[in-house]
Order: C-alpha cells, then structure tokens, then sequence
C-alpha cells in the first residue's frame, strides 16, 4: 500500500509533499478520513496516531464546541476513534 506521507519538521511544522505545502494542525485533522495517511517525525516515526489526537483536542479547545459538537465532526471523531480502536486490538 502506497501512504500518502506528512511530515514534520524539527521547527514543528508539518509538509505535505503532494501538494508542496506547508499544513497546520487544523489541516490535518481533515486528512484523518485517509486510511493510507502516515505522519512521520524528522527520525522518521510513525507519529499519526497522536498528531490527529492532538488535532483534535486543538480543535475542540479552540471552537469550544464540546458540548455542541456538529453531526460531520461527530462522525469524524467516531471514525477516527474505530481505527484506533482497530490498530490498538
């Protein structure tokens, strides 16, 4: 399987290399529907599954939203939390 890579620099930022840009925390939160998403630190670690964690808790503190979470940001926290869920099992 091809994965479509991110990757973070050590001055914190993250590059998307498909579309040659640089990409925030926000952002990425939106690529965590990607099934074949890896996100990888300057050493090279796979460090998808606390980035999109960290994401989301950025997002949820910044809209203050969480107790009046949208239905679509419902079902992509729910979905992100299956695969964890089926990459931890």
């Amino acid at each position: 399987m091809d994965y479509y890579v991110i990757r973070k620099y050590e001055n914190r930022k993250f590059y998307d290399a498909a579309i040659s840009k640089t990409v925030t925390l926000d952002e990425l939160v939106e690529y965590s529907n990607m099934e074949n998403l890896k996100i990888l630190d300057p050493n090279g670690k796979d460090i998808t599954t606390e980035t999109l964690l960290l994401g989301i808790g950025s997002l949820f503190k910044k809209r203050r939203i969480l107790g009046k979470i949208t239905k679509a940001e419902f079902r992509l926290v729910r979905g992100f939390m299956d695969h964890i869920c089926e990459v931890l099992l």
